[in-house]
């Protein structure tokens, strides 16, 4: 009895052994297909191998950072992508990779590195001109380092809404306020289903002194998020500005539900403003 179960183990290893992928392409395949059925514990064993056989396999360490990264460990994805970029400085998708691990990981310096070395090496890659203005714009704040590279994007033929209105928020943030508003516009026509975009627009507007637009703009951001109290309060400003009284008491109103202290900001800046 005791032989025949030995027997039958034997024979269940030795067919799991015939069916387990042998050769390179037979394991680099078998990852692929791991990794597209989210099975990423059984990849990770896969590219393992393959860059245990090949240490110098670029792509195998590669998929290994990406994989780690797919499942939130940025600490060790960060440390398999920076042994690829070792491997082949010149690859972009382990730079860009490499900047998306550092900037989750909250290292700024480290990921506007990364993304610019992308850009280095693809000049006309709008997917890495994005990457190098997400690390400015979000981890060092840098909003003129983070505009030129969403403005290098859009150049390039990057056209989404994220990327017109992150460029309108950082001109904005400079200062640029007409320059802003026209990419704002680009960005609301794409998503007009967007608060944020339409505040952010009406803003521009507003500090642009294009009244009767910023009216329009901040009324639909207020439609479109009733809670939006900095749109109440910026469409109470912009109406003091064009001297109707009876609609900034209106939004100082609204506001008085929404947020007491813009409430009496407004109230005071009417005041002051001393209008009949």
């Amino acid at each position: 009895m005791l032989k025949t179960i030995l027997l039958a183990a034997l024979l269940t290893c030795a067919s799991l052994a015939q069916q387990a992928p042998q050769s390179l392409q037979e394991l680099d395949k078998a990852a692929k297909q791991a990794v597209t059925a989210k099975n990423y514990d059984q990849a990770l064993e896969y590219y393992r191998t393959i860059s245990e056989r090949e240490p110098k396999s670029v792509d195998a360490v590669f998929q290994i950072g990406w994989i780690y990264n797919e499942q939130k460990k940025f600490d060790t994805a960060a440390r398999w992508l920076k042994k690829a970029a070792e491997l082949d400085p010149q690859d972009i998708r382990v730079q860009s990779e490499l900047g998306f691990a550092y900037g989750k990981l909250n290292n700024a310096e480290a990921s506007v590195e990364a993304f610019g070395r992308a850009t280095q090496i693809k000049p006309d890659s709008p997917s890495a001109w994005v990457g190098l203005g997400d690390a400015n714009f979000e981890l060092k704040k840098d909003s003129k380092a983070a505009a030129a590279a969403y403005a290098k994007a859009i150049e390039l033929g990057n056209a989404s809404s994220s990327t017109f209105y992150r460029l309108g928020w950082c001109l904005n943030d400079l200062n640029q306020h007409a320059e802003a508003a026209a990419q704002l516009k680009k960005a609301a026509a794409l998503e007009p289903k967007s608060a944020t975009i339409w505040l952010e627009w009406g803003y521009a507007l507003l500090r642009s002194k294009q009244y009767d637009e910023a009216v329009q703009a901040l009324t639909r951001a207020t439609v479109l998020d009733p809670k939006e109290r900095l749109g109440r309060l910026y469409l109470g400003r912009t109406y003091l500005l064009m001297k109707n009284k009876a609609q900034v008491v209106r939004q100082i109103q609204e506001l008085k539900v929404l947020d007491a202290k813009s409430a009496d900001l407004l109230n005071e800046e009417l005041r002051q403003a001393n209008l009949k």
